[in-house]
């Protein structure tokens, strides 16, 4: 099994979220695992993964393919990339912008007293 997000899992099945949770350096294992596969194997590799982003691989399929690639020695690089990619979205230390609220309210048209009443619609058909 590649991925095994069960073990890092509570009871009731959803992840931990407490205070000390920080996020992954994900560039730094995505580097160990490009400068460890090679250039040729890691366009594999993340060609692999790409689709598996866009849904044109299985979760079946992108352990099929990744074992091939990766080999036993990276598996558990692969599985700590996926892990921190997770974890840091969960995580996120960083907040939208802030939308400041305009000083004027913006203009809404005509107050509903004095807008011209509508017209009723025409039935079309028999």
């Amino acid at each position: 099994r590649i991925l095994g997000l069960e073990a890092t899992m509570s009871s009731e099945g959803s992840l931990p979220l407490g205070g000390g949770v920080k996020r992954v350096d994900v560039v730094a294992l995505r580097k160990k695992i490009a400068v460890g596969l090679g250039q040729e194997k890691v366009r594999k590799y993340w060609d692999i993964l790409i689709r598996f982003t866009q849904f044109k691989l299985s979760k079946e399929e992108l352990d099929t393919h990744a074992r091939q690639v990766l080999g036993a020695d990276y598996i558990p690089l692969h599985n700590e990339l996926i892990h921190g990619i997770f974890q840091n979205a969960l995580v996120s230390t960083i907040n939208p912008p802030t939308v400041e609220t305009p000083a004027v309210p913006l203009d809404m048209g005509e107050p509903l007293a004095e807008r011209p009443a509508k017209k009723p619609k025409k039935k079309v058909g028999p």
